[in-house]
């Protein structure tokens, strides 16, 4: 449909399209493809007086093919996807490419394939024009000047949209530190389009990584760092989450949290955050880095420093954790074969993995690794019993893994359970705690 719509920023049409782009997709790129109809005009001449000219088949056949292309794998019409009494949906060629051709479902958006269909059409068009300079030669200037001027009215766009360029000065501020290290940008943005662009602008000028940047190709677990890692997880939700089975003090750790992954800045969007969100986050961030921020009035921002403190260790769960139950008011986690806790410490030192467990069903021996570095076996019982597991921790990132040889046992293969559950159960874990000491 957007083929044949001129664009909602048309000074004189615009006001009767954009209602019409109001049930169009809502990203950008599927609402540019206006070919406009002196360039379907001039490429239809051209087909019409040239269709034995081999150099124009092939720039007829690949104009077509891309804007066939740029449908995308299901014809949509004003918004709707599926047409007569029986919902009946109209598959295109896309869809066929789409499941046989790998690279083809990293584009993204469809509407990039009309790029080389413009270029079919600019080809078909001027050689439109010269059939008509063939038809009145001695009208050359004539049809030069009123073809461009049809063509500057279809595509006008006045005013043409801008933004502010103001840069605050904070970020001029920064950009003469030569050190590298991140900001975090609060409210938190994730990738794939979804970022603030002007915090992309503001990168322009400080040179500096952003926590939750831009990457046009990204992996499935992009947002698992902001929404997984603890404190980062508060600053992003605005609020105290339940930690589940890791017992750790939020504000006791915050400042560890962002040291060990080079977050020296965190800078709120005064104007991008409800007074909600706002006095939660000041207040977090002052209990936490003990510190008074500063306040950048005009352009809206308040920076907080974050302090170079000794780094504690900190723990996250990884991967391998199954359903979350409540026994009598406490989080439970269970694991099939094998589950994984992260700890971050900064320096080397021995500590203890403390939490209590329950084997499900029958007695099972559990296993701990940090690495391929066997710590600690137990067997821990059917009923719920304390589990300390000394640990050697090694600066930087430790991926403690818990592994039960037995493997699982599932409640529904057990008739005296009479349970339809079919999840893989070995043990339940919780209140897990680490008990450190650094070494001097």
């Amino acid at each position: 449909m957007t083929f044949f719509l001129p664009s909602k920023l048309h000074p004189l049409v615009g006001q009767f399209t954009v209602d019409l782009y109001l049930n169009l997709p809502n990203w950008h790129a599927e609402k540019v493809n206006f070919i406009g109809y002196v360039v379907l005009g001039l490429s239809t001449l051209s087909f019409l007086k040239s269709r034995k000219n081999p150099d124009l088949e092939f720039w007829l056949i690949a104009t077509i093919f891309f804007t066939i292309l740029s449908l995308g794998p299901v014809l949509h019409f004003n918004g709707i996807l599926s047409f007569t009494d029986f919902n009946l949906k109209i598959l295109l060629p896309h869809r066929l490419l789409d499941d046989t051709v790998p690279f083809l479902q990293n584009c993204r958006t469809v509407g990039r394939f009309f790029v080389i269909a413009t270029l079919g059409y600019s080809v078909l068009a001027g050689h439109g024009i010269s059939e008509l300079l063939k038809y009145k030669p001695e009208r050359k200037k004539l049809i030069f000047t009123i073809t461009g001027l049809l063509l500057i009215f279809e595509y006008m766009c006045i005013p043409y949209p801008t933004a502010q360029a103001d840069v605050p000065d904070f970020y001029y501020e920064i950009s003469d530190d030569t050190e590298n290290y991140a900001l975090l940008e609060i409210p938190q943005r994730y990738n794939a389009g979804y970022m603030d662009f002007h915090l992309l602008y503001y990168q322009t000028v400080h040179n500096k990584p952003l926590v939750g940047g831009f990457a046009a190709r990204y992996p499935a677990n992009i947002s698992y760092f902001q929404s997984s890692t603890p404190f980062i997880r508060e600053l992003n939700y605005y609020s105290l989450q339940n930690n589940g089975i890791l017992e750790q003090n939020i504000t006791e750790i915050g400042t560890s949290v962002l040291n060990a992954n080079d977050i020296r800045y965190v800078i709120l969007h005064r104007d991008q955050l409800s007074s909600k969100e706002l006095h939660f986050t000041n207040e977090l961030l002052k209990k936490t880095l003990k510190t008074e921020p500063r306040v950048y009035p005009e352009d809206g921002l308040v920076v907080y420093q974050v302090p170079d403190e000794t780094i504690l260790p900190y723990m996250l769960l990884g991967d391998g954790w199954n359903r979350r139950e409540n026994r009598d008011g406490i989080t439970t986690a269970w694991v099939a074969n094998n589950a994984t806790i992260l700890i971050y410490s900064d320096v080397t030192e021995d500590a203890v993995l403390k939490f209590k467990a329950l084997s499900f069903h029958s007695p099972k021996t559990l296993e701990v690794y940090n690495g391929k570095a066997l710590q600690n076996k137990q067997t821990v019982k059917t009923s719920l019993s304390t589990v300390n597991i000394p640990i050697d921790l090694k600066k930087g990132k430790n991926t403690i893994l818990l592994h039960m040889p037995e493997g699982t046992e599932r409640p529904c293969d057990l008739p005296e359970l009479k349970s339809n559950n079919n999840a893989e159960l070995s043990i339940g874990i919780q209140k897990v705690q680490l008990i450190h000491s650094l070494e001097n």
